[in-house]
């Protein structure tokens, strides 16, 4: 079976249970890992539990769909000029 990655991700940290935070755990655990986050959140808590997780970027609950469709897709883009930058160097 052939698995995609997805060009970003987007986990609600304020999800029910800490279901949000044991998504970012296993993200974080698993080394193939290489797609951005995006982590909606409502409060400073939720901020500060998306940061210790190392997410991409985080934007504030309620928020606009533009604007995380837009941070989305920056940081896709700014993945891939930082992959294009590693490759280059590995070749030289």
């Amino acid at each position: 079976m052939r698995l995609t990655k997805p060009a970003v991700i987007i986990v609600d940290v304020g999800l029910r249970d800490r279901a949000g935070n044991r998504l970012l755990d296993v993200l974080e655990a698993n080394p193939d890992t290489t797609s951005p986050v995006i982590a909606p959140c409502a409060n400073g808590r939720e901020v500060a539990a998306a940061l210790e997780h190392d997410v991409t970027d985080v934007v504030r609950k309620p928020y606009e769909w533009r604007l995380v469709a837009h941070r989305a897709q920056n940081a896709v883009v700014a993945r891939r000029r930082e992959a294009t930058r590693r490759d280059r160097w590995l070749m030289h």
